[in-house]
């Protein structure tokens, strides 16, 4: 199943569509595979430890490592090669100016990824992840009608982009849910930014074949790929979100807190008492329907259905 879905921003000018049928994700997902025993790559973190910082760094890099060959058992295939069916990047603005459209991507070089800090908010347990890319290899189907560096341009063919020395900064906004007695991660957001340390790129059968034309053009745009690259930076980064968003989601929703941070309990008891005492309540109301939720600062509500039968 290909589930497609566009995330823009500004008045209409900037929009990037990702067809994504590469990540064994959908939005159509109804059940989820929660894993009961705590995998070996997985490196369980406490907060109130003085090595909380590294540990917390070494659990990411783990984590990332892992992702890169993938998760079958929980439905996340692997990242390194990452193979994208299409995407689109209108771009209305600025010295980019295309209606672009890439098909067949393969993107390698994810698993060379090095996490460089990962930092934990005690209230909300969002994370802000630091990381360098040294190189990735982006390899697709391209057609092309638009501006560039005020060149006009425009044709199809094969295409590769090698980008180099990414820093990466990824803003994972959570909370923790309570579902069937666990205590999960709820994803709501991923803000990406990053900055390029270069960027070359090669578009084949630029013209329609005009090879001294394509030569030129090739040339001048890798001569001045910095504005290029300025100029994407929104595009990207959507496309970069939408990817992390789908594989976070799919991990948090399958793996419990308590196996990234294990002091989370700290709240549990505040937790389950509100949810005790609610169901005391509920109870000599004559109200119980099966349902409990708890709110408490920094945790949003959560609801547990108890299952039929």
């Amino acid at each position: 199943m290909i589930t497609s879905w566009t995330r823009s921003r500004g008045p209409g000018l900037q929009t990037a569509v990702l067809v994504c049928a590469m990540l064994g994700l959908t939005k159509q997902v109804l059940t989820v595979t929660v894993l009961q025993n705590k995998p070996d790559f997985l490196k369980t973190c406490f907060m109130d430890a003085p090595g909380f910082p590294q540990c917390s760094k070494e659990s990411v890099q783990g984590l990332f490592d892992k992702l890169s060959v993938g998760m079958p058992e929980i439905g996340i295939v692997p990242m390194d090669p990452l193979n994208v069916t299409e995407v689109r990047i209108f771009q209305g603005d600025g010295p980019v100016n295309v209606n672009a459209k890439l098909r067949n991507v393969k993107i390698v070089g994810f698993s060379g990824a090095r996490i460089e800090s990962n930092t934990v908010d005690p209230e909300t347990y969002s994370f802000v992840t630091k990381l360098r890319i040294p190189k990735l290899r982006i390899d697709g189907e391209y057609s092309l009608r638009g501006r560039v560096l005020l060149l006009p341009l425009q044709g199809h063919g094969t295409c590769w982009f090698e980008p180099h020395n990414l820093d990466v900064t990824s803003s994972q906004d959570l909370g923790v849910v309570y579902r069937d007695g666990q205590r999960f991660f709820d994803m709501k957001d991923v803000r990406v930014d990053f900055k390029l340390g270069g960027l070359k790129m090669r578009m084949n059968n630029l013209f329609d074949g005009l090879r001294s034309l394509e030569e030129t053009t090739n040339t001048y745009i890798n001569s001045n790929w910095r504005p290029v690259a300025e100029s994407l930076h929104p595009i990207l980064t959507k496309t970069i979100e939408d990817i992390l968003y789908l594989v976070l989601k799919q991990l948090f929703d399958s793996v419990p807190a308590d196996f990234f941070i294990g002091d989370i309990k700290d709240h549990a008891d505040e937790i389950m008492q509100a949810m005790v005492a609610r169901n005391i309540v509920a109870r000599h109301s004559g109200s119980l329907t099966g349902n409990a939720s708890a709110v408490l600062p920094g945790i949003p509500s959560s609801t547990t259905t108890k299952p039929h039968g």
